[in-house]
């Protein structure tokens, strides 16, 4: 793990690229979905409903937002945090620091559209379904959420951002097409059958 990450024992990271409902520029907050609830992911895992509940029960406000998964660049901190059917809905406020300006700036720009959740899945709080010729799908149904992230490198395709709302008003963007690229998703002590190692997928 590079320096400045997380050092949380267990602790994995997944790029989803999220559905940005809206970013306030003049208010400096943003909101949209951090994970979508029942969608197979590019190394075969589905975080399912109420996955969050007892970390924003335990954690919520406390829950940080980070500049790619750094925790020497804090750019934030959650307004609201809520599951629903969708997914996890969040609300957060970008501070007025130099990365946080450089965030909402890119943002506006639509050169990062991904978020990022750094998490644990708790002991007896996720199982696999077994399935032929291909990788066991790993149910996530308790994580424990530490952090989230705004990054550049989104793997799954279930969201884009929808609009961007400036004083001005509001400004439809249409949903990109993009070539396939590969993805990563790290991780550390996983069982057995999740290697210790950084896994490769692609959007799909």
């Amino acid at each position: 793990m590079s320096k400045g990450k997380q050092k949380h024992a267990n602790v994995e990271y997944k790029l989803i690229p999220f559905d940005v409902l809206n970013v306030d520029y003049e208010g400096r907050t943003f909101e949209g979905y951090a994970a979508v609830f029942g969608n197979e992911d590019a190394v075969a895992d589905i975080i399912h409903r109420g996955a969050f509940t007892k970390t924003l029960t335990e954690r919520g406000q406390k829950v940080p937002v980070l500049w790619a998964h750094s925790s020497d660049e804090p750019i934030g901190r959650p307004l609201e945090m809520r599951e629903d059917e969708k997914g996890l809905f969040v609300k957060a406020i970008i501070s007025d620091t130099r990365r946080g300006r450089d965030a909402l700036a890119l943002l506006r720009d639509n050169a990062v559209d991904g978020l990022s959740i750094g998490y644990e899945p708790m002991k007896g709080g996720f199982d696999y379904e077994q399935r032929e010729d291909k990788d066991p799908i790993r149910h996530l149904r308790e994580l424990k959420l530490w952090e989230f992230s705004i990054v550049s490198l989104p793997a799954n395709d279930e969201a884009r951002i929808l609009a961007l709302k400036d004083e001005g008003g509001d400004a439809e963007i249409e949903p990109q097409e993009e070539e396939l690229e590969p993805q990563e998703k790290e991780a550390e002590s996983l069982p057995e059958t999740k290697p210790n190692a950084i896994r490769h997928g692609y959007k799909r």
